[in-house]
């Protein structure tokens, strides 16, 4: 397996500031972890260009700094056989828009996104091409106002540390970690044994909830009283099927 590792773009140009572009450089490249701090976007496409072959597993990318413009990442490049074999998808500091003629990518389980200007229609065109997914980051994407994931039945973990998340809606059983959703107003969960998780755990990390949809099966009803309450609530509907 052959690592490729660029951390500074300027010392790899050649006499007369051309940077090669040899298809032979990037046989065999299964990692590509590019760093670009002082190099034009125009270089900066042409390393990719040639790097980003059929065949490449990881893909680390952090674009450069300090430009009046965003560096656009493009998705031109990643054509039906690099969808194919990547697995590892890491993009910061960069413009991202994929769409729905983008197609699947067949073996993408990490996606990776921080301080990257993508809206919530693209990335959920993008997850909806990526069902051998598992793990996702999102990190100052400041871009998504929604997010809309179907049909995650594997999934085990939701960890978000997003402040200003006012609206959450979740169906199925993984395991929820907001940390202090202060700005929360809105929830509506739907999975088994509700009410005692509701009535123990959420007025300390949700004080400010209006709206509370719960939808609970094999419920036991049984649910403690405790002097925690939820101040601002407004509007409040449970489901017992």
């Amino acid at each position: 397996m052959l690592l490729v590792w660029l951390a500074f773009l300027v010392p790899f140009y050649v006499p007369g500031g051309v940077i090669p572009t040899s298809p032979s450089m990037s046989i065999g490249v299964k990692i590509l972890k590019l760093q670009s701090f002082h190099t034009s976007f125009r270089n900066l496409n042409r390393w990719l260009r040639v790097a980003v072959k059929p065949g490449i597993e990881e893909l680390t990318l952090r674009a450069p700094d300090g430009f009046r413009k965003e560096y656009m990442f493009p998705c031109s490049l990643l054509s039906d056989g690099v969808r194919n074999s990547i697995r590892y998808l890491d993009l910061f500091r960069c413009t991202f828009s994929p769409t729905a003629e983008l197609g699947p990518l067949r073996s993408l389980t990490s996606l990776h996104l921080s301080q990257v200007r993508i809206t919530g229609d693209e990335l959920q065109c993008l997850l909806s091409n990526s069902l051998a997914l598992e793990k996702l980051k999102l990190s100052n994407c400041r871009g998504i106002i929604c997010l809309i994931i179907f049909s995650c039945m594997r999934l085990k973990l939701i960890e978000s540390r997003a402040p200003n998340l006012s609206t959450l809606d979740l169906h199925g059983k993984p395991k929820l970690s907001l940390g202090e959703a202060l700005q929360l107003k809105n929830l509506r969960m739907d999975q088994s044994n509700l009410l005692c998780y509701a009535r123990t755990e959420l007025p300390s990390i949700m004080p400010n909830l209006e709206t509370l949809d719960l939808r609970s099966g094999d419920e036991v009803v049984n649910t403690p009283m405790l002097p925690t309450k939820f101040l601002c609530l407004k509007h409040l509907t449970i489901c017992l099927p």
